[in-house]
């Protein structure tokens, strides 16, 4: 038997071998109530799911364990500057495939501007917000500029200030295939974060949260104080590793539990989207090498138009055919590329910040399981103690009296008990919050993912309907004119013979 002083005891249990938390009250106690609930939807727009979740007040003793997370940009130097600062290119279309923009609360980001030359040139956005909803904005109007790593600091916050939440995605910082200060990839990206930051504003939670107000508020150099002062600690792999601590295998989890079905579907969903978005890399790809092989074409026959006057002018109709038919195919991909291939890119994102949720639910459901254990534990060792005698303690060999030791070893480990207990209770009570908070932004994601889905198809299918209208329209066209210069070259004909 151990000596009185080898006894481990229930703060040890909640420091050390259990990974550190935030408790439900930072998780959720400061929600709050769902503005969206009331507020007047466009009647082409989305309406957000509200948020149903409510706060818990739990105790216990909780920490935090957080791993400092770099903060992502894709420029440095200064803030921008109006001087060194040049207006891109001005895209002549705009995505038509836009997250909700809410009637009390929208948000547009303008075209970029771009700061500095060579290396370390960065592009900054504008970004125009119009809020009349009531809540923690302190102007109805505001502009501020951000560049991306903006964007980037502020996704990383809202993940570690509102745990458990599924916090929209941000486009990716590089795309290999393009210039980083193209038009096309300044458009895509623009298109991107304005969909990001609807999506927040579209949120009860989210769009309440601090860091979101100061993004929206703050001129740059104070929003960069404000970055400064809260920098972020949190991050998917601190999350994951501490799930890996505890040495809680999904693989030992009920099958039919809702988050083990989620996360399998999390996983099916990011193959399937990332294959789509694959895809319709490719079919852009395809139209732009159509349209291009119909240039070459046109030009041939306009070659050819020159040298054989006797079928210059079948050939020129010809080549305005090719011609017309190419415009319209590069408008048709420009549609292709907004309303469906960068949306499809879009949602191919949304299974990592879905499993980011469900890693911090993890951590609650893992940590109840762990003090469960531990209480289990302790409750078999007090009642080994009532029936032991400790003669053969090593204090009863010094001499100490048997029934004082097993007094003192008993009262000890009951006060741990009740310990263990209490911890145990507050556990319950932070998963209860987790569930519930995961399980209503759960649901809010897949009826607004599901919806947005079904409008990105809609939309290829329209483009592609009009793409296949105008392509025989213009066919038709050439085939009139074609028709026409036929029969009058017949008539010709007949009229030698005569």
């Amino acid at each position: 038997m151990k000596e009185e002083d080898d006894e481990p005891d229930v703060e040890d249990v909640h420091d050390s071998d259990v990974p550190a938390v935030s408790s439900s009250s930072q998780m959720d106690s400061n929600e709050p109530e769902d503005p969206l609930a009331s507020s007047s939807q466009s009647a082409t727009l989305t309406a957000p799911v509200p948020d149903t979740s409510t706060a818990s007040t739990t105790t216990g003793t909780h920490h935090h364990h957080h791993q400092q997370q770099q903060q992502q940009g894709d420029d440095v130097g200064a803030a921008p500057s109006a001087s060194s600062s040049s207006a891109l290119p001005q895209s002549a279309t705009k995505l038509r495939f836009q997250e909700t923009n809410l009637e009390d609360f929208t948000i547009d980001i303008k075209f970029p501007l771009k700061h500095g030359e060579g290396r370390r040139a960065y592009a900054s956005y504008t970004i125009e917000t119009k809020v009349t909803r009531d809540g923690p904005f302190k102007a109805s109007e505001m502009s501020v500029q951000r560049r991306y790593s903006h964007f980037a600091w502020l996704r990383t916050q809202l993940a570690r200030c509102v745990p458990g939440r599924i916090v929209p995605p941000v486009p990716p910082k590089h795309d290999l295939t393009m210039n980083k200060f193209s038009e096309q990839f300044l458009e895509t990206r623009r298109a991107g974060l304005e969909r990001f930051l609807r999506r927040v504003a579209a949120h009860s939670v989210l769009s309440h949260n601090p860091a979101f107000v100061a993004f929206l508020e703050l001129k740059t150099h104070e929003f960069e104080t404000y970055m400064k002062d809260h920098a972020s600690e949190y991050s998917r792999d601190s999350l994951a590793s501490s799930i890996q601590s505890l040495g809680t295998s999904l693989a030992e989890r009920d099958p039919t539990s809702r988050y083990v079905r989620e996360r399998e579907l999390q996983q099916q969903t990011e193959k399937a989207t990332r294959r789509m978005a694959e895809l319709s890399t490719k079919i852009v790809a395809a139209h732009r090498d159509e349209s291009s092989l119909q240039q070459e074409v046109a030009v041939a026959f306009r070659a050819l138009a020159e040298s054989d006057t006797d079928i210059s002018v079948s050939c020129e109709t010809i080549a305005d055919g090719l011609e017309k038919v190419s415009a319209e195919s590069e408008e048709h991909l420009r549609a292709v590329d907004r309303d469906f291939a960068q949306p499809v890119q879009d949602f191919a994102l949304y299974p990592h910040a879905v499993m980011d949720a469900l890693h911090w639910r993890d951590v609650q459901e893992a940590r109840r399981q762990r003090l469960e254990t531990t209480l289990a534990n302790k409750e078999d060792e007090l009642s080994k103690l009532q029936t032991s005698d400790q003669k053969t303690s090593l204090g009863a060999i010094f001499g100490k009296d048997p029934e004082a030791i097993k007094r003192e070893k008993i009262e000890k480990t009951t006060q741990q008990v009740q310990e263990l207990t209490e911890a145990v209770d507050s556990a319950c009570d932070k998963e209860a919050v987790a569930n519930e908070t995961l399980n209503s932004d759960l649901d809010r994601h897949h009826e607004v993912q599901e919806h947005e889905l079904r409008r990105v198809i809609a939309a290829w299918a329209e483009h592609e309907a009009e793409r296949y209208t105008q392509i025989e329209d213009a066919w038709a066209g050439v085939e009139a004119s074609l028709t026409q210069q036929i029969e009058l070259q017949e008539r010709k004909l007949n009229a030698k013979e005569v």
